[in-house]
């Protein structure tokens, strides 16, 4: 059974036990109650008014505590089922975030990166072992079974490569990278490519688990609006355990 359901049945089960014993009390009291001031219109004597007084104001007071019982119960219950509710528990939040993305992994050469869920993925599309994108945002990974050398040695090979395709090249010098605990180097590129004015952020290894390029890259008007959120996906690259 859910226990969910089962903790249900337990404040339900507690709770009918306390009102019935609570109103066969309550009854017992009205009954002796009725009867005093039937006897007291009936018998008129001064004892039997005096009892009907009596027992008709100790009548009142179990009566309103029967009621704001009541009412408590409902508002305790409620309060109750809605703490033990999935909604309520603290992972919640945790649990919705994590599934807000998803996992992609290398097809030949073993990596990982997450991606949020509105994104779309190819696989093996012209040089990306993966390519991700969003609207007018890409995320792509080269990856390379063999160690070309160094990250600076990948990264003249990229620079060279955007020469040989593009236009009014300007990039940065490459800066160093920790990424999943190794040692990278990262730089970007703004040039033309076909009169189209691009902005690229390069990130870039070589080492004994291959040779890996983490490209991520937009038109130039939406580059500073988006790079942070192309950078986040970027950096959730992982080599595996």
């Amino acid at each position: 059974m859910n226990p969910l359901l089962e903790k249900s049945s337990a404040y339900d089960m507690g709770y009918l036990i306390g009102m019935l014993m609570g109103l066969v009390i309550l009854l017992g009291i009205a009954a002796f109650a009725v009867i005093c001031i039937v006897k007291a219109f009936t018998k008129k004597t001064t004892g039997w008014i005096v009892a009907g007084c009596i027992s008709g104001a100790v009548l009142s007071v179990p009566l309103i505590a029967f009621l704001v019982g009541v009412v408590s119960g409902f508002q305790a219950a409620g309060r109750a089922r809605d703490s033990d509710s999935p909604d309520k528990q603290p992972s919640a939040k945790s649990s919705a975030k994590s599934s807000s993305t998803k996992i992609v992994r290398g097809r030949d050469i073993a990596y990982s990166l997450r991606i949020p869920n509105n994104w779309t993925s190819k696989r093996a599309y012209q040089d990306f072992d993966s390519l991700n994108f969003y609207r007018s945002l890409y995320v792509g990974v080269i990856a390379e079974e063999s160690n070309l050398g160094s990250p600076q040695t990948i990264a003249k090979i990229a620079r060279d490569k955007i020469k040989g395709v593009g236009t009014d090249i300007h990039w940065t010098e490459p800066e160093s990278l920790s990424l999943d605990g190794r040692d990278w180097l990262q730089f970007t590129v703004d040039c033309k490519l076909e009169k189209i004015p691009i902005s690229y952020q390069f990130y870039v290894y070589a080492g004994r688990e291959g040779t890996f390029q983490v490209i991520g890259w937009t038109t130039q008007d939406l580059f500073n609006r988006d790079a942070s959120r192309m950078r986040e996906v970027m950096q959730t690259f992982q080599f595996p355990e």
